[in-house]
This record gives structure tokens, C-alpha cells and sequence, in this order.
């Protein structure tokens, strides 16, 4: 069990970092597909993004709460960043992106700049997480 936590956040760095930070942007790059495929492809893909997040912020809570007894409160830096970024961001991202499939203008927005930041600052929470923990279990391991 004491590895688990490092694993899970760093899975969920992975996760965060390929498919949100260098897979979303990089289909872009391909000049075959329309911008509604890409688009429908995008709004795919962070669907399901999305719900492997939750799964893993679970998985941190459920850690923090009964095996740490909530003595890890930087466990909430990227519950909550991610929290703001589905509850408040991916909605009004999804608005703009479903108006854009169906060919509505939809003028000049900061969003993807602001869901990139929060993106950045979650991945380095998680992997500080992931080295808070293992440091702790260098510390516990005693030499016989």
C-alpha cells in the first residue's frame, strides 16, 4: 500500500500530461481533418480523460483520508485544481466546442490558456505529491 499513492499520481501526471498537454494540442497539427473532426475528436477525448481523472482523484482521497487520516492537505492542490477545471472551465470549453461543430462563430476566448495553467500546476502538484510520498518512504525504510 505504500507505494500506492506515489503510483496513482503519477499515473494521473501521465495521464494529464499526454492526453491533455501534448495529445490534445498535436492532433491540431495534422492539416487533413476538418476543425469539426477535430473538434468531435477533442471533445471525445477529453471526455474520457475526464472520467479517468475522477477515478484517480478518488483514488487520492480515499488514500489521504484513510491511510493518511487527512494529514495531507497538498493532496487537495490538484483535487481542487482539477475540480475548478471540470465544474467550471470544461463546460464553457464544451459550449464553445459544440457551437463550433455545428459552424456557429464563436469569437476569441482565453479558456485554453487558462485550462493550460491549471493543467501545468496540477501536473507539478502531483508529481511533488508523488516525491513528498516517496521521500517519506526512504525515511521510514530502516537498514537492518
Amino acid at each position: 500500500m505504500t507505494y500506492l499513492i506515489p503510483a496513482v499520481a503519477l499515473i494521473w501526471a501521465g495521464v494529464s500530461l499526454g492526453g491533455n498537454l501534448v495529445a490534445a494540442p498535436a492532433k491540431f497539427a495534422g492539416t487533413d481533418l476538418s476543425t469539426s473532426v477535430l473538434l468531435q475528436v477533442s471533445h471525445a477525448q477529453f471526455l474520457w480523460l475526464g472520467y479517468t481523472e475522477w477515478v484517480l482523484l478518488i483514488g487520492l482521497i480515499i488514500y489521504a483520508l484513510v491511510v493518511r487520516h487527512g494529514s495531507a492537505l497538498w493532496y487537495l492542490v490538484p483535487v481542487a485544481i482539477f475540480s475548478i477545471q471540470q465544474l467550471v472551465i470544461m463546460p464553457m470549453l464544451n459550449e464553445r466546442t459544440l457551437l463550433q461543430i455545428a459552424n456557429v462563430e464563436v469569437g476569441s476566448s482565453s479558456l485554453h490558456v487558462v485550462f493550460v495553467i491549471l493543467e501545468f500546476l496540477k501536473l507539478v502538484s502531483l508529481i511533488a505529491i508523488s516525491l513528498i510520498e516517496l521521500n517519506s518512504l526512504n525515511r521510514d525504510v530502516t537498514i537492518a
